[in-house]
């Protein structure tokens, strides 16, 4: 029996600040928000294409996580991240897996990488292996 899906969970200290984040910079929509009580943590799920996340702010879930995330395009992100007044932690730059990838912070310390095949047809870029 195989996985339908593997979904990583992201602690976050407020999950409505993360959210603005998730939606306005990198891109993500929202499938659902719950919260069963005022006094319980709330839980937000995302989704971009078919990658998906939960954010919680449940104490449970250690905070810190690396999540690697492939997207159309690297370097579109990276304007958007650049025009939301942003840096990125390294890249976009070309690995030599193959891959051009970029990784940003959420506001929470979890770190996520995007990735994009490398363009065979296109003049190499630089920054490649983590910048």
């Amino acid at each position: 029996m195989g996985a339908a899906a593997v979904i990583p969970i992201l602690r976050v200290a407020d999950a409505v600040r993360s959210r603005g984040f998730y939606l306005g910079v990198l891109e993500f929509e929202e499938e659902w928000e719950d919260q069963f009580d005022l006094w319980m943590p709330r839980v937000v799920a995302l989704r971009r294409g078919d990658a998906r996340l939960f954010l919680t702010e449940h104490d449970a879930c250690p905070p810190g996580a690396l999540v690697y995330v492939v997207v159309d395009d690297v370097d579109r992100l990276h304007a958007r991240i650049a025009a939301a007044g942003l840096a990125a932690r390294w890249g976009p730059g070309d690995q030599p897996w193959g891959m051009r990838e970029l990784e940003v912070r959420d506001p929470d310390g979890n770190t996520l990488r995007f990735a994009a095949p490398v363009q065979r047809d296109a003049e190499p870029h630089a920054g490649g292996v983590h910048g």
